[in-house]
């Protein structure tokens, strides 16, 4: 049932409850960022607002220097220019200044960086201090005291700020500011603070008089209002300082005047505040694989295990996962190279999905939306996707890899995510039609295995099996690659990690040298410890619980408009794309997948030129028909426009008409009509697969 979101929450456009004060906050706490969209400018005038929300410094953009996590305050920036051998170059890397300009004892360029570090040698003055310290005799009487003791401010004849009785040269802001500066305290008459006493001295929260003047301040939480500095503006904690809060999953909340730490739906603060963990934490069961078995290991805390394999022999099982809804694994052998489907509830024997051209699948990834299996291929070196439903495959990366291993799917934003421990070790993420890919985490990347995804949170996990125990590691980041924490490092608690898996405050992953399948608090990597032990080549695992996948709509289009062979979920405007396998092509329709030019290619995924070519856009036919007992098609209504085979043919609309009745696997023509000479192809619809199609034109 879909989640009722209660009068002070937001829903989320996944279905998901936060909440309400937390939409607008610049934290992604959604996981679709659908709390954060179309939300105002809060930063101040002083500020830039990053596109993710963030506020930095005004003068922090364009300074070669990335301040937003998402580095927008240096998108679009002009790139700096050398100026002639004869001119200065400003420290913004833009402005050009004559040569003589520099050290010439005036700012010219915007921060004066024309005048740093300049020599002058000058001819001066100086007044020796009571300690033998000599000072410029120009800051004399200045209302600044230079000596130890202040005597340069003594027995003057001329202030800036204000003379005291003695003669003594004191800042006009010592005035009434509450510190008795002269001697005999002319500078705090009983009159000083009669500016504050009426109306607060015009200011909203403190009042402090200074000289003549007064100077509004602002209490804790509070800020004055660069437009108005009567006026005090809430403080926004959570955006000056990201420290505010210990950090991830922590979440820190602006309030008027204050903040506070919370943690997200669903979980709730330890005893000392310093991270969350989930209010309703049953350990649940979990799957791994070994060579020879998928094993299911009930309750980490009892060590019960049971095989689901031990009915059938399974040769160097790799990479599983499995089908929340179904119930159904999918798993990848080495030898023989294939993936299998295998359902462990019932008697049905096991289907080889694929067994040809596939080579060491080292992850595969079950999308539980649309129903499609992701997988890698270290040796091969790609990135392949396989319909559940038609066993149609399609290869979306096969360049700039070498040795893919781990991969995840999150079909509810239309991306995948995968390692490689090449050459150039990276994780990158892509879309899940092959439309697009990105590097999203290459630094501090060594040998990257299994990876895995929080989805309540937004948070990718990963292991890291360096060469040396040392290095190996657990690390997270958000699902861009930016917040990245490593949680654990060897080499006393992770030596050789080959997969990983996360469901709400734990993470469970397996260590080849440690033989063991191990978990830890996945928020900080504390409360750590073996699950099991003496496991021989643990490899895959998967947390066995639908809450670790959440419910989303398939989008993919029925009827006349879906797809023919293929539908990936996406990150475009439509949330999935049609997609066609092997090297086949989709048509202008973006829903046809040809075999060549012009021919359909079949429904097998193989076959050509045995189906209608596909129609140009907006020539969609309209077919009515009804059929007698037998089935067979007694009457037919279509239009649609003629302009399939000639430009010399023109627009024509069939009407209704009255046929003969003709068997649904009828292969000869229907009858065609003339059309200014020419003869026009009548469609007929057939009634078993529900497909349009036609015959050879006329001749």
């Amino acid at each position: 049932a879909k989640q009722v979101c209660q009068d002070n929450e937001f829903e989320c456009d996944n279905g998901n409850c936060i909440d309400g004060s937390w939409v607008c906050d610049s934290f992604n706490d959604c996981s679709d960022r659908s709390d954060e969209v179309e939300c105002p400018n809060t930063c101040t005038q002083d500020y830039f607002r990053c596109d993710n929300g963030e506020c930095i410094k005004l003068g922090w953009q364009c300074d070669n220097d990335t301040d937003c996590t998402d580095g927008s305050d240096e998108v679009g920036c002009e790139e700096p220019s050398d100026c002639p051998a004869h001119m200065f170059t400003c420290a913004d890397g833009f402005s050009c200044i004559p040569l003589s300009w520099q050290c010439d004892g005036a700012q010219d360029c915007t921060a004066g960086s024309d005048e740093a570090n300049c020599y002058v040698e000058v001819y001066r003055q100086t007044y020796t201090c009571l300690n033998g310290t000599e000072v410029d005799a120009v800051l004399r009487c200045d209302s600044n005291s230079d000596c130890p003791d202040g005597e340069d401010e003594e027995e003057c004849s001329d202030c800036p700020g204000r003379l005291c009785n003695d003669a003594r040269c004191i800042r006009s802001s010592s005035y009434c500011n509450g510190v008795t500066d002269c001697t005999h305290g002319e500078d705090e008459p009983a009159t000083c603070n009669l500016a504050c006493m009426e109306d607060n001295g015009g200011c909203q929260q403190r009042c402090v008089q200074s000289g003549d003047a007064v100077i509004c301040s602002c209490f804790e939480g509070y800020q004055v209002d660069v437009n108005n500095i009567t006026v005090c503006k809430d403080r926004d904690e959570c955006t000056e300082n990201l420290n505010s809060c210990p950090g991830a999953p922590i979440h820190c909340h602006n309030e008027v005047g204050s903040y506070t730490c919370v943690c997200p739906s669903g979980f709730q603060f330890d005893t000392n505040k310093l991270t969350c963990y989930s209010s309703n934490w049953i350990s649940p069961p979990v799957i791994f694989s070994t060579p020879d078995d998928i094993t299911y290991l009930a309750r980490v805390e009892f060590n019960i295990t049971m095989s689901l394999t031990s009915a059938h022999e399974f040769h160097d099982i790799m990479a599983i996962d499995f089908d929340p809804t179904g119930g159904a694994f999918f798993f990848s052998e080495i030898n023989p190279q294939r993936i299998v489907m295998y359902l462990p509830t019932t008697e049905e024997e096991p289907v080889v999905m694929a067994d040809q051209e596939v080579e060491a699948v080292e992850g595969v990834a079950f999308d539980w939306i649309y129903g499609n299996l992701y997988f890698t291929e270290s040796r091969r070196n790609k990135v392949e996707v396989l319909s559940t439903k038609t066993y149609h495959r399609r290869v979306l990366f096969d360049t700039d890899l070498n040795q893919p291993g781990g991969i995840a799917v999150d079909p509810l934003h239309g991306y995948l995510y995968f390692t490689d421990r090449g050459d150039v070790p990276k994780i990158e993420r892509g879309a899940m039609d092959g439309s697009t890919r990105a590097i999203i985490i290459h630094d501090g990347i060594h040998r990257p295995n299994g990876l895995c995804i929080e989805y309540t949170l937004g948070r990718l996990y990963w292991v890291d099996a360096a060469l040396s125990y040392e290095d190996s590691y657990i690390g997270s980041s958000y699902l861009d690659g930016s917040g990245i924490q490593i949680l654990i490092q060897g080499p006393s608690r992770v030596k050789q990690p080959f997969a990983i898996t996360v469901l709400q405050d734990r993470i469970y992953w397996t260590d080849l040298e440690m033989e063991s399948v191990l978990t830890a608090n996945s928020f900080t990597g504390d409360d750590y410890f073996i699950a099991l032990r003496r496991v021989s080549s643990p490899r895959d695992i998967r947390v066995w619980n639908k809450k670790a996948k959440y419910n989303g709509d398939n989008l993919c289009p029925l009827g006349e408009s879906a797809c023919s062979h293929m539908c990936f979920a996406a990150p475009n405007s439509n949330g999935f794309s049609c997609g066609c396998p092997g090297n086949n092509t989709l048509a202008e329709d973006m829903r046809t997948c040809l075999c060549n030019r012009t021919a359909i290619l079949g429904k097998d995924g193989v076959s050509c030129g045995n189906d209608t070519p596909v129609q140009p856009t907006g020539a969609v036919p309209q077919v009515v028909n009804e059929t007698n007992d037998d089935g067979f098609i007694s009457k037919f209504d279509l239009r649609m426009t003629c302009n399939l085979f000639s430009e010399e043919i023109k627009c024509q609309t069939l009407e209704s008409r009255e046929i003969s009745a003709i068997p649904p696997d009828a292969s000869e023509s229907l009858n065609c009509r003339l059309f200014k000479g020419k003869h026009l192809p009548v469609y007929r619809q057939e009634v078993k697969e529900l497909s349009i199609s036609h015959s050879t034109p006329c001749r």
